[in-house]
């Protein structure tokens, strides 16, 4: 029988860790975690990290197991996800991902596209963006340039990444100056061919009013909290271009530690940059779930025993009918504004 998986996922802010901690601790359940930030070691405040309590509640798996400056991606996540699946399902307990990078769920539940890289490909990219800096191109030009080369060359994929997500975009502009091949074409084929695990998806999703509250709110506790400091200590262990030092938040943070913005300037940009990433966030599981061919309630729950409800019934189902119930994804919108749950 393949493992059945959990998943607790939605925008930043929006009550993942308190919800997972409670329903890992009524299914007997482990906490693995699916943020990109939060895998590195010291980027505690600004990534919303769980507290020392809540990581004891119940066991938790991928949370700074890294410095700030080794890599992490979808591909090295999906390793480590897929090994602690079958290790926690060893157990007889359940594996539960929280997070809200969508792309790294993606990869556990559908894989990841592999296609061989050419290597005068790989030349080509590092010629270019040789050729940017030595213009005088900032880290951040370059990028606008490399994304547009995308543009030209795959308008289809550009269109569903983010114009400064680097990672991503250098992903497809290899395979496009490697084989004219399209990301977004391989993706889609790829994901009709097959579904990894069942699994129960958990959506949050609360009034856009709320979610925009509480981002303002989480912003001046983080702050409270020390995140200048821990920034400052950060960027005298790492260089500023690492990785999550360029995640929303630190590098709002970064640009204040170093006088390059106000106070004033620093607090409103964080607050506007993490508001569009959540937006961002909703949009991509408003429709990527349908598009995987997950079985999608539209229905939004709207209390906790509902969750415990649907949750159960994944894993028995999942028990019960064995490799028959091993394709399914069910995905579940769950409003916390209407329960009051944080």
């Amino acid at each position: 029988m393949s493992p059945h998986i959990l998943i607790i996922t939605g925008p930043t802010a929006s009550g993942k860790t308190a919800l997972s901690v409670r329903l890992a601790a009524d299914l007997a359940a482990e906490i693995i975690n699916a943020d990109s930030v939060q895998v590195y070691r010291d980027f505690r405040i600004g990534s919303g990290m769980p507290t020392e309590t809540e990581r004891q509640t119940v066991p938790h798996h991928l949370f700074e197991i890294l410095d700030g400056d080794a890599e992490w991606n979808a591909g090295t996540f999906r390793a480590h996800a897929t090994r602690l699946i079958e290790e926690i399902s060893e157990r007889g307990k359940v594996p539960l991902f929280v997070g809200g990078t969508g792309l790294y769920l993606r990869a556990v539940l559908h894989g990841l596209v592999d296609v061989e890289v050419q290597q005068d490909a790989i030349l080509a990219l590092e010629r270019m963006e040789a050729d940017l800096v030595s213009q005088g191109k900032s880290a951040e030009e370059v990028q606008e340039q490399l994304f547009l080369q995308l543009k030209e060359r795959d308008e289809a994929t550009a269109s569903g990444i983010h114009p400064h997500d680097s990672q991503r975009t250098h992903r497809a502009l290899l395979l496009a100056l490697s084989r004219n091949l399209s990301l977004r074409d391989l993706q889609k084929s790829h994901a009709v061919e097959s579904v990894k695990f069942s699994a129960t998806v958990i959506c949050l999703a609360p009034k856009r009013s709320e979610l925009y509250a509480k981002i303002d709110a989480r912003v001046e506790a983080m702050v409270s909290a020390g995140f200048l400091g821990e920034v400052r200590t950060l960027l005298e262990k790492y260089d500023e271009r690492i990785k999550p030092l360029q995640s929303i938040g630190y590098k709002q943070a970064t640009e204040f530690v170093l006088e390059r913005m106000s106070e004033e300037e620093f607090l409103q940009e964080m607050k506007k940059q993490t508001r569009r990433f959540a937006k961002r966030q909703e949009t991509w599981w408003k429709h990527q779930p349908r598009k995987l061919g997950w079985i999608v309630n539209d229905a939004p729950l709207h209390e906790y025993d509902e969750i415990l409800a649907v949750a159960k019934n994944g894993l028995l189902q999942a028990r019960s009918f064995g490799p028959e119930a091993g394709r399914r994804i069910e995905f579940y919108w769950y409003d916390p504004t209407v329960a009051g749950d944080e």
